[in-house]
């Protein structure tokens, strides 16, 4: 695993307040928190009417059968305060806090909520669509948080970047490596899934490209690309 702790100042100078990264972050823990202290059967209800079940957001008769109250639609925003473990939050949420910050400058703070969101939204469908028979809900902020780093290609990817390889010892590498490697291991486990098959790698896929294109319309005009 290569995780990003650090990049060098870019868009988003000394001073920047993130405030919708900020309360993302936030929100995430605190949710995370909250549902630690609840049972496991209170989560499993929970993740089934918040998380996003392809067959029920494709409107299968697998999924009906469910009968599940919370509107499908609804779930592609909920879903992305959901994570199955601490080690899913927290690898999400130091990406978006490291990340974040550049994109949220480059947008704005509302355009970056809703950039954030649409990432997520694309990210969950593209998981939908290619199980759709699944009755598994789609949990994390996955999704948005690969369609920052899909952004932050298009936007930084000459910066320097500090990375936890393997949870053991910081290298510094240009963003477009690190991306690259990131890219190139989704591709990698979607057509050869040899890894840990609950990790919805189609979600990562979906946000990703949803971030590159999004960035070109939702970025501020003075903000270039490839800086």
């Amino acid at each position: 695993m290569v995780i990003p702790v650090h990049d060098e100042d870019g868009i988003a100078r000394p001073g920047f307040r993130a405030w919708a990264v900020w309360s993302l972050v936030a929100l995430n823990v605190i949710v995370y928190v909250l549902l630690a202290v609840l049972s496991a059967l209170a989560v499993f209800v929970i993740g089934y009417n918040f998380g996003v079940v392809p067959a029920v957001l494709l409107g299968t008769p697998e999924g009906s059968a469910l009968g599940l109250t919370i509107w499908p639609a609804v779930s592609l925003l909920t879903y992305t305060f959901l994570h199955a473990s601490w080690l899913h939050l927290t690898a999400n949420m130091i990406v978006l806090w490291v990340l974040g910050d550049d994109i949220e400058a480059a947008t704005g703070h509302l355009r970056f909520l809703i950039f954030y969101f649409l990432c997520g939204a694309v990210g969950a469908i593209a998981q939908a669509l290619s199980d759709a028979q699944s009755l598994a809900p789609v949990i994390g902020a996955s999704g948005s948080v690969a369609g920052v780093v899909g952004a932050y290609l298009l936007l930084r990817p000459h910066a320097r970047m500090t990375v936890l390889v393997l949870g053991l010892l910081t290298v510094q590498l240009r963003a477009f490596w690190v991306i690259a490697l990131w890219a190139a291991w989704q591709a990698f486990s979607i057509w050869w899934p040899i890894s840990d098959v609950r990790t919805a790698y189609w979600t990562h896929a979906g946000g990703f490209v949803a971030g590159l294109s999004l960035i070109l319309v939702m970025r501020r005009r003075d903000v270039p690309l490839f800086a």
